[in-house]
Formats: structure tokens, sequence, C-alpha cells
């Protein structure tokens, strides 16, 4: 640095180029804290929904990321004021300043503990609505704004502050002292480690809680509760991990190592911590991003203001409240707990009477354009299937489905689960894999030199896995499509080279198949070829590469046709007839001209005959009609 010129009551110095641009980034970041916690703070104030206990110690973070966003603004643009006029002073009110800036950073951390001790007290003292309360919990907000007020005066009046001159700000005097401790274990210490151990607590309790029978509504609080503190956790992280070159420039200060600029680093990271932490306490508050959403909605929506006004007062002043109030009621109710097949029935039973109770309650007086109905069941199906009973059951529906002689118990199940979409999916998924699983393990190394077995194994299994599936789950079509996509899955994928080694498609096996039964020498009566026409069109219609099939169809075709081995043109033309009516006049196109080519044939040889016998009697030429034919376009 140049030497300083007294200008006045301060002194004109040289800066570096970085300065200022250092000093508009932390502005703008400061800036943008501020203003999204002004508008979170209107959100929580505005909107009703946000009027909870838990909604209001997330509006005193707010509170708190205000003033500490506001007091580094204040502290920054003075700093960037001297930095444009290349001067440096000190007054009282740079004191007073970096006094602001400590309390609240500590309010800050402190908001979040408030936070952390509210759910520790909704787990483990769940009936004592005393300390739930709102009076309470305003009691304590106050309490930890006094305490941020007062514990920072003890370096405010002992001149601990100091101005430093590099870094244009006032701060705690950077050597080890008394102070400093003091300053680290109130701002950090106290909050930070207060919401680990709460945290670590609750783990414990909520693990106990697991090994012993729970009532399930109180599991699902306390799971709850517990991942609102672990999002607690995860900012208080966030907030540490940013500011970790703050922390780390404050220690080399303590033993005189520090560099030169240390704090106008250092006070970058503090300010983009707090955007962070604002932004994550949007992202970890679900009603705040509700409301956001809302407004958004309403705004995009000006043309049909007169009905989103009705929706915005139906939704607030009966929906949200509706669906509170019957989770509210379902969670304090007990179910039994799943440890065998039988109890799982019970289970459902129970739980689907209270479905079945609220959907025709609901159908009398809810109206039909809104989505409440839909709502209410998805809300019950997360009340009754939290995430841990839904895998138990999961897992029990995966083995009944697997085990064919348990599919009674499946049809049993079946009316419950149908009603619940999240669970009937996760039904439709295991036929899906099941139906393929069984088709997989019915390829053997024995089957590929045997088109005629492998083709009716593999369509036996349809039958047999289609039947048992239309009579278990009768009426709804939506299995029947899961039972297509596991077996359309099985017919696509090339799985014989990886099964048995060969390198043969399921296609090439259709086409021998269909040539099999075609040639002579495999006598099929009339009502056998009905029988496996329909399993050729069985297989067909789950082909992807029919342009593929009909290519190894076509020249297989072209050879009985030539060969004579056909085993009847009635035949052949009943298979080309199915194509056609699947695929349509082109993809038969040339099939149907070889057929006719094959006729035509037919004709003149029985014509030249006639003639030959009429004109020279009994010296009849041979004529080899059909091996003279030649595959010229048609073939």
């Amino acid at each position: 640095m140049a030497s300083p010129t007294v200008v006045q009551n301060s002194t004109k110095t040289s800066i570096q180029s970085w300065f200022i641009p250092l000093d508009i980034i932390v502005i703008i970041s400061d800036v943008s804290s501020v203003i999204l916690a002004i508008l979170f703070l209107i959100i929580i104030i505005r909107d009703r929904t946000c009027r909870t206990v838990p909604m209001m110690l997330v509006g005193n973070s707010c509170i708190a990321t205000l003033m500490f966003g506001s007091a580094m603004l204040n502290m920054t643009s003075i700093t960037l004021g001297k930095d444009l006029k290349q001067i440096y002073s000190h007054d009282s009110f740079c004191v007073f300043a970096a006094y602001l800036v400590h309390v609240t950073c500590a309010a800050q951390n402190y908001s979040f503990m408030l936070q952390a001790i509210y759910r520790y007290l909704l787990i483990l003292h769940p009936t004592r609505f005393f300390w739930h309360s709102f009076r309470i919990q305003i009691l304590f907000i106050c309490i930890s704004w006094i305490w941020v007020f007062v514990f920072p005066m003890e370096y405010l009046f002992t001149d601990q502050i100091v101005y430093d001159v590099n870094n244009q700000v006032c701060e705690l005097l950077p050597k080890l002292s008394f102070s400093v401790i003091y300053m680290i274990f109130c701002v950090f210490a106290i909050p930070v480690s207060m919401i680990m151990f709460i945290y670590f607590i609750l783990v414990r309790y909520v693990k106990k809680m697991n090994t012993h029978v729970t009532p399930i509504n109180t599991l699902i609080r306390a799971r709850r509760e517990l991942k609102m503190i672990r999002r607690t956790v995860i900012l208080i992280t966030i907030v540490v991990t940013v500011c970790f070159p703050y922390q780390l420039f404050f220690i080399m200060s303590l033993f005189n190592r520090k560099p030169k600029y240390n704090f106008r680093i250092a006070y970058v990271f503090g300010d983009i911590s707090i955007l962070c932490v604002i932004i994550t306490v949007f992202i970890f508050t679900d009603r705040l991003k509700a409301s956001v959403k809302n407004m958004i909605t309403r705004s995009t929506n000006n043309e049909n203001l007169t009905e989103m006004m009705d929706n915005d007062i139906y939704t607030k002043s009966f929906e949200k409240k509706f669906l509170q109030t019957a989770e509210d009621f379902y969670c304090l109710k007990e179910f039994p707990v799943i440890e065998s097949n039988d109890k799982m029935l019970e289970y459902f039973k129970l739980a689907i009477e209270y479905v079945d109770y609220e959907i025709s309650q609901a159908k009398t007086y809810l109206p039909e354009e809104k989505s409440t109905l839909k709502t209410l069941i998805i809300l019950l199906e997360t009340i009754f299937f939290p995430t841990d009973i839904f895998n138990i059951i999961v897992e029990k529906l995966q083995l009944i489905v697997s085990d064919e002689n348990k599919y009674q118990e499946l049809a049993a199940l079946f009316d419950s689960i149908r009603k619940l979409p999240k669970l009937k999916n996760e039904l439709l998924k295991s036929i899906e894999t099941h139906v393929y699983q069984i088709a997989i393990e019915s390829i053997t190394g024995d089957l590929i030199n045997n088109p005629l077995l492998y083709i009716e194994t593999i369509v036996n299994i349809h039958g047999k896995y289609l039947k048992l599936i239309q009579e278990t789950f009768v009426g709804d079509q939506s299995f029947v499509t899961s039972f297509d996509k596991g077996y359309a899955k099985f017919v696509n994928q090339n799985l014989l080279s990886k099964t048995t080694g060969i390198t043969m498609t399921l296609v090439e096996i259709l086409a021998r198949y269909c040539d099999t039964l075609l040639r002579k020498g495999k006598a099929v009566e009339n009502d056998d070829w009905n029988e496996k026409l329909n399993n050729i069109m069985i297989i067909f219609n789950y082909l992807n590469d029919k342009d593929v099939f009909m290519k190894f169809y076509q020249k297989m075709l072209r050879k009985r046709l030539i060969d004579q081995l056909s085993v009847s043109d009635s035949y052949e033309e009943s298979l080309i007839s199915e194509f056609k009516n699947k695929c349509g006049y082109e993809y038969t196109s040339k099939l149907e001209q070889m057929i006719k080519d094959i006729q035509l044939s037919e004709d003149l040889t029985k014509q030249y005959r006639t003639y030959q016998k009429n004109t020279h009697g009994n010296e009849i030429s041979k004529i080899y009609s059909k091996n003279n034919l030649k595959a010229k376009h048609f073939f």
C-alpha cells in the first residue's frame, strides 16, 4: 500500500484492483438474501395455512437471516464507499456495525436450534401440549433474541472490536483471548452442538421405536419430525462448509499467520452462506413452496381470475383444513403389526375399511370437478402405508406373485390393492417381472433345434399365466397389460445366445415353426391346424421385428412352393390372411403374388397337358413346370 495522505477525518490510500468487483459481488449476494427473506416473510404472514408453530419458527429464521443480511449489506456498502474514494477511516458506527453482525449471525444459528428443540419435544413428549403451544415457543424466541443482543456486549464495551485498515472493516481483535473464545462458544458452539446432540438422540430413539411394537401413527409422526431435524442438520452443515474459508482465516489470524486481506476474502463466503441459507430454508419448507407455487399460478392465469379466486377460497377455507383434519384423525388410529400374511390381510382390511368409508362419504359432499377426493386417497395411502410398511408389503406381494399356489391369497388382496394407486403400480411391476422371469427360465438348449416344442412351450406359458391373471384380477385390464409387457419383453430380447450360447432369434425360430407345420411329412389335421395357427399369431402379435420375420418366412415359403413341399394351399392362404389382417396388404403382397404365380403355373400346365393329350394322344412331353419356375422379381 502506498504512503497514506490525511484528508480531513480520513486518510487517503490506494487500493487493489479486485476490491471493488469483490465488494459488488458481496452486495449482490446480500441484496438477494434480503429480498428473498422479505418475500418469504410476507408469504408466511399473509398465507393462513402458514399460521402454525413450525411456520412461526421458520419465520423467525427468515427474520434472523433478513437482519444478518442487512447487517452485512450495511458493512459492505460502507467498505465499497471507502474503496471508491480510496480512503480509510475509523468511527464508532463501524464498531456498532460489527456488533450487529455478531448479534444477527448468532440469531440465525439460534433460530435453527429452536426448530430442533421443537421437533425434539414433539417426538419425545407428544402429549405435553403446553410445550408445543404458540405462547411457549414465542417465549423461547424472545429469550433467544435477548440473549444474542446481550452476550456480545462483553467485547463491545471492552474495546475488543478494532478497525482493520487492510480489510476496511471492524472485527473482533484476532488473538487468542477470552473474548474470542467466548464469541466462538456463544455464536457457534452452543447452537450447532445442541442441534447435533438433539439429532443423534432422536435417531437412537426412533431406531428403538422400530424394534418395539409401536402404534403406526406414533412411528409415522416420529419419522416425519426426525426428517425435519435432519434437514436442519443439513442446513447447518451447508453453512459450516461454505464458511470454511472464514473459519480458516480466523484461526490463522490467532497465530499471526493470516493473509493480508483475509477478512475481505472470508466475508465473501460468509455472505454467500446467507444466500445459501435462505434458499435452503425455502427448499426444505413444503408449505412455503406450496404458497409460492400458488402465487405463481395465480399470476399466470389472470384470465381465469374469478375461477381462481373461487379455487383459492375453496382450498384455503375448506380443502386444506379438511385434509389436515383427516390426517390428524387417522394418525391417532392403531394398526396391527405385520408379522405374517394373515396380519397383512388384517392390516389391509382395516386400512381399506377406512379408505372405503372416506371415499363413500366424500362422494356425497365433495364437488366432482375438484381434485380433493384424489388428493384424499393419496393422503390416506401415505398415512396407512409409510415407506417401511410399504416396502414390507411389496416384498410379501412379490413372494406371493412368484408362487402360483398362493394366487388365491392374491385374489383376496386384490379388491383392497386396486383402490390404492401406489401399491397397485408395484403389484403391476411384480407381475411384469415374474412373467418375464418365468419365460426366461423355460428356455433350454434342447429346445433350439426343435421349433415345434420351443414355440409350444412359450405359448403354453402364455396361456397358463394369462388365464391365471385373468382369473385372479377379474375385471382389471391393467394387469393383462402388465402381463403383455413382461411377455413382449421376453419375446423381443435375444435371450437365446445369452442362455444357451446359440445365436438365433425368436423371429427365426417362429419362421422355422411355420415352415415345419406347412411342409409335407408333418400331418396336421384341420382342427389341429386352427390351434397351431392360433399359436403362431400369439407370438407374432408380440414381435417388434415383424419385417425381419417376414424375410425368413418369405424365403422358406419360396422353397416350399418351388419344391412342391407345401402340405396345403388352404393352410398357406389362411396364415397369409392372418398376417394381412394384422399388418395390412403391403406386408403380405409378395406372399400373395407368389401363391398366385404358383396357381397360374399349375393352370397353364394343366391346359398344356390337355392340349398335348388331345393332339398327340399318349405321347405327352414330360414337363417339369414347377422346376422351371425362376425366382425373378416375385421370388
